[in-house]
């Protein structure tokens, strides 16, 4: 799936839709995306739109930067790049 002017996909597996869901705040849109992926599915794309990726990047970027776990910091550091990547198309 590529991006077009109204959706940004984003390729994401299954613990970075658990690492939106508990450390972004998962936007409607976003969240009913990423719930109507089976748990059972390693990795999914997920159409999303744009301004929802936007926020959710901003949301990520100060979960990164209040976050106290060094692994944890870097997982979300690693998921933060990956959706920046795919919203760039």
């Amino acid at each position: 799936m590529t991006n077009t002017p109204n959706q940004v996909a984003l390729t994401l597996s299954r613990y970075d839709r658990e690492l939106i869901l508990r450390h972004g705040f998962p936007f409607p849109s976003i969240k009913a995306a990423i719930m109507a992926v089976p748990d059972s599915t390693d990795v999914a794309v997920v159409a999303c739109d744009p301004s929802y990726v936007e926020l959710l990047l901003g949301d990520l970027a100060r979960s990164i930067n209040d976050c106290t776990d060094d692994d944890l910091q870097e997982q979300l550091n690693e998921l933060f790049e990956c959706i920046e990547c795919d919203a760039a198309g």
